[in-house]
């Protein structure tokens, strides 16, 4: 018989603290993070002028985005 899978539990993200990131002005609240796949779900915020760098990204007034990823990320040396 197959084992019943259990829903997530409910997240309530007001109670999740943001971390900083490297870049100055851009933190992270991490929503899940799957221990198997190395799968994670996050909300990413940037502050006013954040984070005019190497990437493309970038906020004039600043914003808040959610990011899905289906496995870690890998970071490459260039």
């Amino acid at each position: 018989m197959a084992e019943a899978v259990r829903p997530p539990a409910a997240l309530r993200s007001h109670e999740i603290g943001w971390r900083a990131l490297a870049t100055r002005g851009a933190s992270v609240k991490v929503l899940r993070h799957d221990k198997d796949t190395g799968g994670s779900t996050a909300l990413v915020r940037f502050e006013a002028g954040t984070p005019d760098v190497k990437h493309a990204a970038s906020s004039e007034g600043g914003c808040v985005f959610l990011v899905t990823l289906p496995k870690p990320v890998e970071f490459l040396e260039s």
